[in-house]
């Protein structure tokens, strides 16, 4: 659920998109209050004002795992597109907590996926041994943080502005 992601998604269509799950459910929960988070938070505000891309600071950081499952599932179903949007919408712009089962299961049916499907995979953690792979296997790989951008041999760590990411995908 980090904004920066959320802003390079309005900017990119054509990427392979892998969860990078920064803060487990076993670990301590990001405190919206830090005054670290805060700026970032009002920063990225700034910029999404000027994009002209909605955007609302979230009063609560969810655990994103589930969400994350969802998304794996809506890529194994063929939805990934629409239901990786939907949940970006929900939690910046309709202030969702994307922890409720309720409310992934309500994004899947609207990105036209079972929800008895849907509410039984999450309830089982079917993807969580993939989620952790893929965080082991990004952080080998030296990445820390999100998001990350890699393109011809590059990479870019973090969002600061829209014209920084249009500059890094042009020159590659």
């Amino acid at each position: 659920m980090d904004p920066g992601s959320y802003l390079v998604h309005t900017l990119v269509d054509d990427a392979e998109w892998l969860p990078l799950e920064l803060a487990p459910p076993s670990g301590p929960r990001v405190d919206p209050h830090d005054p670290h988070w805060i700026a970032m938070h009002e920063a990225l505000a700034d910029e999404a004002a000027r994009m002209e891309v909605p955007f609302r600071i979230p009063n609560h950081v969810p655990h994103s795992r589930k969400a994350m499952e969802l998304a794996l599932h809506a890529a194994e179903k063929g939805r990934f597109p629409q239901v990786h949007a939907a949940l970006f919408r929900a939690h910046f712009v309709d202030g969702l907590d994307l922890e409720r089962i309720d409310h992934l299961v309500r994004i899947a049916a609207a990105a036209e996926l079972e929800e008895a499907e849907v509410r039984t995979i999450l309830g089982v953690d079917r993807f969580r041994p993939e989620i952790e792979a893929i965080r082991e296997r990004l952080r080998g790989e030296g990445i820390r943080g999100v998001p990350t951008i890699r393109r011809d041999g590059s990479t870019l760590e973090g969002f600061r502005s829209a014209d920084d990411l249009k500059i890094f995908l042009e020159d590659g």
